[in-house]
C-alpha cells in the first residue's frame, strides 16, 4: 500500500482569488451512505457510522495505482469521490482497459470473493477518496448484513459479462480541462462554441480558477477537490474547466482531475515556441496519464492543414482535431467525440466492387448522417482518405474517374515478375497526384487505414505518416503489387488480416460505427474436371466463347486476399451499429470502368435498406442524442 499517499502540500495552489461556489452541505458520511444502499439495502445512520468506524479513509492522488494485477487481495474499497480505471496486462505485455469505477461503486470485490489475488490493475484517474475495508472489516459487515455478500456476488457476475466489457471500452468524459495558448478572446470564443456543441448531450458548466471554493485550498486535501468536482458533476453532464497560460498551479490541478485535456492553439502558431511542450511534462511518471487532444483552430478551409506532426511531437498528443472557425459542423464533431457519440464510417476492400461505397456515402449524406472519423482497407482506404480530405461527391467521383476509369492503375506489368505481377509505380503516381504529400494527421477528419505487416505477421493500423504510402500499403494485393516498406518492414493489403476494421474504429474513439462491405461472390460449379490448358483458354478468347469460365490470375489473387480476412469481416459486421452490404453482381474485382454502375447499385441498395424499420431504428439511435438524466432532473 506504499503507493497510496496524501497529495503533497506544495502541489496545491494557495494564492487564488477565491470566490465561493457553495458545494452544498453533503458530507463524506452522506456519500458513504449512498454507496452502501446498493450493497446492503436501506441503511440507518448507526449502520453507516459502524461501517465507517471499521474502515480506513484513503486519499489517492490522481495518476497513482491503488493495487496491481497479481497482488494479494487484502481489502475491499468503496469509492466515495473521484474515478478509478481497471485494466489488465495480457501475456504479450499489452494493457487492455476493462472499464471505469465511478463514485459510489465498490472495487476489489472479485479477488476477495474468488481467488484472493487481484485480477486487474486499478488506478486513480483523478484524485480519489475511498473507504478501505480490510478482510476483518469485510467479514464483519458481511456477518451483520447477509445481503452484502449476495449483492457483491451479483456485481461480480455483472462485471464478468461480455456485454459489460463491450460497453466499458470508451471512457466516460465528464470533466474537460481546456488550456488555450491563444489570447482571452480566442479562448472565450472557443469555450462558447464548444458549450453549444455539447448542449445536445447535456448541460455544461464553465469553471475557472476564481471559482475554486476556500474549503478546497484551506484544507489542502485531494478528497475535498474530488468532492467539489463530484458535486458539480451531479448537476451537469460536462464541466469545462478553463485555464490560461499563466495559471500554472490551477492547470496542474486540472490536468490531474480531468477526464480529457484539450490544448487549443491557432493553427498558424509555431509549435516550437508554444507553451504546450512544457505543459506535456505535467504527468510524466504517473500510472494513468490523462488523454490529451490537440485542437488546432483554422480561420477557414481555404488551405488544408499542414505541419501537424510537429505539434503532435511537441505535446505528446493522442490526436489532433482540425476545426475551421467558419464551420459549426467542425465544433459539433468535437462535441460528439467528447460525448462518446462520434460516428465512424468504415469501408471494406474489394477492388472495383468497392466503388459501391460511393453510393452508400451519398445515401448517408442525404440522411444527414455525420461522418466524424473514416477508415478502411484497400480500395476502401483510398475512398476513406478522400472523405477525410473533405472532398464533396463531385470532386471524389471526378478523381476516381481520372485515376481508375481513364487509366488502369494495375497494368504496369513487370518484365521479370520476381516479386509481383505489376510494378505499382502507376498506382503510386495516381495517389500522389491526387493527394499530394499530405500526411494522415493533416487531414480534416480523423482517418485510419489497415495494412498487413508481412514482416511481423500482424495487422498494422496507420494513423500518422505519409498518406500516399499508407494507402499503397493498404491496397497492395499480395502477388499483384510489390510490398511497401514502412519503418524497415514489408506491408501488403490489409484484407489479409482485417478487411472491415470496425473494431479499430471503436478503439480510436468512435461511439457509433457504420460498416460498409461487399457481398463476396459465390462462383457456380464448373462444368469440367480440370482447369484447361493455357492454349485452350486462349482459343476460347479468340473465338469469343464461354466454354471454360476460369477467373484470371489477378482476380484469383484478389479473391484469395479477401477470403483470408472473411471471418474478421463477419465479426466486424456483427459489431457495427449499422451495416450495409452491397451486392455487386456483374461487377468484377478489376472492372474499373464499372465505377458509375457500382456506385449506383450501392446507392439504390442503401436507400432500400434505410426504408426497412429495423435499419431506420438503428439509424435513429445514432442520430438522436440520448436523454441526459442529469440535466432533466
Amino acid at each position: 500500500m506504499d503507493q497510496i499517499r496524501l497529495l503533497p502540500v506544495q502541489e496545491l495552489p494557495t494564492d487564488f482569488p477565491l470566490t465561493s461556489l457553495s458545494p452544498g452541505h453533503v458530507t463524506d458520511h452522506d456519500y458513504l451512505r449512498e454507496a452502501l444502499v446498493p450493497l446492503i439495502g436501506q441503511v440507518t445512520k448507526e449502520d453507516v457510522r459502524e461501517i465507517e468506524a471499521s474502515g480506513e479513509w484513503i486519499d489517492l492522488e490522481g495518476g497513482l495505482r491503488l493495487f496491481s494485477q497479481g497482488d494479494v487481495a487484502d481489502a475491499l474499497y468503496l469509492l466515495i469521490h473521484g474515478r478509478l480505471r481497471a485494466s489488465v496486462t495480457a501475456g504479450d505485455g499489452t494493457e487492455e482497459v476493462l472499464g471505469e469505477v465511478a463514485r459510489g461503486e465498490a472495487v476489489g470485490e472479485m479477488a476477495l470473493l474468488g481467488t484472493g489475488v487481484r485480477t486487474a490493475h486499478v488506478d486513480a484517474v483523478r484524485d480519489s477518496r475511498l473507504l478501505r475495508l480490510d478482510v476483518g472489516a469485510f467479514h464483519g459487515v458481511a456477518s451483520r448484513h447477509p445481503e452484502f455478500l449476495w449483492n457483491l456476488s451479483r456485481l461480480v457476475v455483472s462485471r464478468m459479462r461480455p456485454s459489460h466489457r463491450a460497453t466499458s471500452d470508451l471512457p466516460v468524459v465528464r470533466t474537460i480541462a481546456v488550456a488555450c495558448s491563444g489570447g482571452s478572446e480566442m479562448r472565450d470564443r472557443f469555450v462558447a462554441r464548444l458549450t453549444a456543441a455539447l448542449e445536445p448531450y447535456g448541460t455544461a458548466a464553465i469553471l475557472r480558477s476564481t471559482d475554486l471554493p476556500p474549503e478546497v485550498t484551506r484544507n489542502r486535501n485531494p478528497g475535498r477537490l474530488a468532492a467539489w468536482l463530484d458535486e458539480h458533476e451531479t448537476r451537469h453532464r460536462f464541466l469545462l474547466a478553463v485555464t490560461d497560460p499563466g495559471e500554472s498551479d490551477w492547470r496542474r490541478l486540472l490536468f490531474r482531475q480531468a477526464d480529457r485535456i484539450l490544448v487549443v492553439c491557432p493553427a498558424d502558431d509555431d509549435p516550437g515556441r508554444s507553451e504546450i511542450a512544457r505543459w506535456s511534462t505535467a504527468e510524466r511518471g504517473r500510472q494513468v496519464r490523462v488523454r490529451r487532444d490537440l485542437v488546432l483552430l483554422h480561420p477557414d478551409g481555404s488551405h488544408p492543414p499542414s505541419g501537424t506532426a510537429r505539434w503532435l511531437e511537441a505535446g505528446e498528443f493522442t490526436r489532433a482535431h482540425h476545426l475551421r472557425e467558419d464551420r459549426d459542423g467542425d465544433f459539433e464533431r468535437l462535441g460528439r467525440f467528447l460525448a462518446g457519440r462520434a460516428v465512424g464510417l468504415v469501408f471494406a476492400g474489394g477492388g472495383a466492387k468497392g466503388f459501391a461505397h460511393l453510393g452508400v456515402l451519398r445515401a448517408l449524406r442525404e440522411q444527414g448522417v455525420p461522418v466524424d472519423m473514416v477508415g478502411g482497407t484497400s480500395i476502401g482506404a483510398i475512398l476513406a482518405a478522400a472523405v477525410a480530405s473533405d472532398w464533396d461527391d463531385r470532386r471524389l467521383t471526378s478523381a476516381l474517374h481520372d485515376s481508375f476509369v481513364a487509366t488502369n492503375p494495375a497494368n504496369d506489368f513487370q518484365v521479370l515478375p520476381f516479386v509481383s505481377l505489376v510494378k505499382g509505380r502507376k498506382m503510386e503516381r495516381l495517389l500522389r497526384r491526387n493527394l499530394g504529400e499530405a500526411r494522415i494527421e493533416d487531414l480534416w477528419l480523423p482517418f485510419f487505414c489497415v495494412s498487413s505487416n508481412l514482416t511481423a505477421s500482424e495487422k498494422a493500423v496507420h494513423t500518422r505518416g505519409p498518406l500516399w504510402k499508407a494507402l499503397r500499403a493498404s491496397a497492395s494485393i499480395a502477388g499483384v503489387f510489390p510490398p511497401v516498406v514502412i519503418d524497415g518492414q514489408l506491408h501488403i493489403d490489409g484484407g489479409s488480416f482485417d478487411n472491415l476494421p470496425v473494431d479499430t474504429a471503436r478503439r480510436l474513439d468512435a461511439g457509433h460505427v457504420i460498416g460498409c462491405d461487399i457481398v463476396r461472390p459465390v462462383h457456380p460449379s464448373v462444368g469440367f474436371d480440370a482447369v484447361p490448358s493455357a492454349g485452350r483458354l486462349l482459343l476460347d478468347r479468340l473465338l469469343r466463347r464461354k466454354r471454360h469460365r476460369v477467373p484470371g490470375m489477378m482476380a484469383t489473387m484478389m479473391q484469395a486476399t479477401f477470403l483470408s480476412g472473411l471471418e474478421r469481416a463477419r465479426s466486424g459486421a456483427a459489431d457495427a451499429d449499422l451495416f450495409f452490404e452491397a451486392k455487386m453482381s456483374g461487377v468484377g474485382f478489376l472492372d474499373w470502368k464499372a465505377l458509375d454502375r457500382a456506385a449506383r447499385l450501392g446507392y439504390d441498395q442503401t436507400r432500400e435498406a434505410l426504408d426497412q424499420p429495423a435499419c431506420r431504428e438503428r439509424l435513429d439511435a445514432i442520430l438522436s442524442p440520448p436523454a441526459d438524466p442529469i440535466s432533466r432532473r
